[in-house]
């Protein structure tokens, strides 16, 4: 169970879970994709409202993902991957 929101450094979670880099993100930096927000399809994977670009941007839901890890490979970004956090 997530204990701060994502991208956090001291969140405590499964580690199974995956967690999206803001940094790496191309929506949360610069605005210019959405592909697994708007094309993957993840019920999972939520819009959340980036106030910097003034756009909705990837977050994930743990309270709703599964841990299937398949984002991961969809993000030509490699902005997703799994949570190295301590457990």
């Amino acid at each position: 169970i997530a204990q701060r929101q994502q991208g956090g450094s001291d969140a405590k979670l499964d580690t199974n879970l995956p967690t999206i880099d803001r940094e790496k993100c191309k929506s949360w930096s610069k605005g210019e994709c959405n592909v697994c927000l708007d094309d993957f399809g993840c019920v999972a994977i939520m819009g959340r409202e980036n106030e910097k670009l003034g756009i909705r941007s990837p977050e994930i839901d743990w309270s709703v993902c599964v841990g299937c890890q398949v984002c991961i490979s969809k993000c030509e970004h490699e902005a997703i991957a799994q949570f190295r956090g301590e457990k």
